[in-house]
């Protein structure tokens, strides 16, 4: 997506409204598919615990915005940024995954032990630096556990990026360009409006049927 998107920015000049609707609609398309597995990810994971209510579909409907809203707003401040600065993107890239990699250690998971349950650290790891690299773009509960703090630091950190990025490429882009503005005022907003998604999901629809910050047992799903 990142890429459909800087390579739709940098054709601009050399405009081809058949080629320019493919690639929009193939990057539209992406961040439907992935907003919605994310949501029905959540939904599945409820559906098998026995210790946990299922989402109901309009849970899913508003997990799926909010997921489309965040990963919308971080797929085309990256692209955006990239479009302008290139490869100067690789090190905020590869200290976010580190970072994340770091966060995902510290939590312990065991997803790679032996049939047995003998701890197996290589796998784990490599296991960690996946889900550090899925966390470039969005957040997933990898351990049952209150999440308020999880979302709050990841999106404290994805917010501060996304801001960086829009900005920097607002400064040095050019302002005749029609998506000047637009682009920067998409960015913050659907970023904005995937928080308050979040926010109405856990306050109306959350399965265990209180907010976040009152209810100490809610999980990510």
């Amino acid at each position: 997506m990142v890429l459909q998107l800087y390579l739709l920015n940098k054709s601009q000049h050399n405009f081809n409204i058949s080629k320019e609707y493919v690639q929009m609609s193939a990057i539209i398309t992406s961040l439907l598919s992935m907003s919605w597995s994310l949501a029905q990810y959540n939904r599945a994971l409820r559906r098998v615990s026995n210790d946990k209510l299922n989402m109901s579909r309009m849970a899913t409907i508003v997990q799926f915005l909010w997921r489309f809203c965040t990963i919308g707003s971080r797929v085309l401040a990256v692209a955006l940024f990239i479009s302008e600065y290139s490869y100067w993107v690789c090190p905020v890239a590869i200290g976010h995954w580190g970072i994340m990699t770091i966060w995902v250690m510290h939590q312990q998971t065991r997803f790679c032990d032996s049939e047995r349950g003998d701890p197996r650290p290589c796998f784990e790891y490599m296991f960690n630096m996946m889900i550090g690299a899925i966390y470039l773009f969005c957040f997933i509960n990898v351990k049952d556990e209150p999440t308020r703090y999880k979302y709050l630091s990841f999106y404290i950190i994805v917010f501060s990026e996304n801001l960086s990025f829009i900005i920097l490429w607002y400064i040095r882009s050019d302002p005749i360009k029609w998506y000047h503005m637009s682009a920067l005022v998409t960015v913050l907003g659907a970023f904005g409006c995937g928080i308050l998604l979040m926010l109405i999901y856990y306050w109306f629809f959350h399965p265990n049927g209180r907010p976040l910050w009152i209810n100490r047992a809610a999980r990510c799903c």
